[in-house]
């Protein structure tokens, strides 16, 4: 476990990028809508996000200060 936290399973992790990325327009919602609907979610939970459009791969994440 990194940093002694628990992670959701790769399924629930991949339904979630699912969900946020399509691979077409779902709902009237393209790319750049989810991207911008991510970024706003991530700024409410006070964490980032970085998306990696090669890939399409999404990535919530919060650093953590380091204890030095």
């Amino acid at each position: 476990m990194a940093f002694g936290r628990n992670f959701p399973s790769t399924a629930m992790s991949e339904h979630i990028l699912s969900r946020w990325f399509p691979p077409g327009p779902v709902d009237g919602i393209t790319e750049g809508r989810a991207l911008a609907r991510a970024q706003s979610y991530a700024q409410s939970c006070a964490c980032r996000f970085a998306y990696h459009g090669g890939v399409r791969e999404g990535v919530f994440y919060k650093p953590i200060p380091s204890d030095d």
